[in-house]
């Protein structure tokens, strides 16, 4: 995806006559878009043709997987690592999170407590006696208008 296409992309996104669909598809396309790299990016393999690392032309680029390629790796190989937990058993760290249901069910409500609870350092109400660190959150919203529905039910 192009840097105009993503630009075209948030217009719809921010756009006051963008439907609902037209800003849910956007918002979609902008998830799952394959990223554009830094020119000079190029990428190599190891000799084994397993491994990809990055050449010095897109430095801090090294861990970054390509977009849009299958990546084959055996499982004795994979390195077991914990589940950082945001909130323990429900809401998991780097994690790809999906909160759906009919309309009216609450999703909006559930979220923006969810934020409430990480910008301010609040215990999770199955912990209360678990302090936490405040933390920063995005939030992305592709149905509701920041002005009469996303900000006030912040505040």
């Amino acid at each position: 995806m192009t840097t105009a296409e993503v630009a075209d992309l948030w217009a719809i996104l921010q756009g006051p006559q963008s439907t609902p669909e037209e800003r849910r598809v956007a918002a979609f396309q902008l998830a799952f878009a394959k990223a554009p790299f830094p020119d000079g990016y190029q990428e190599e393999f190891t000799e084994d043709g397993r491994k990809r690392k990055t050449t010095d032309a897109a430095p801090g680029l090294e861990d970054v997987p390509q977009h849009g390629r299958m990546v084959v790796q055996r499982g004795d190989e994979v390195e077991e690592e914990d589940i950082l937990w945001l909130w323990e058993n429900r809401i998991a760290r780097r994690k790809f999170t999906l909160i759906a249901g009919e309309q009216g069910l609450g999703k909006s409500q559930l979220t923006m407590a969810m934020a409430a609870h990480v910008t301010t350092g609040k215990p999770w109400p199955d912990c209360p006696n678990e302090p936490r660190d405040p933390a920063a959150v995005v939030f992305l919203s592709a149905e509701d208008d920041l002005g009469d529905t996303v900000i006030p039910r912040a505040i």
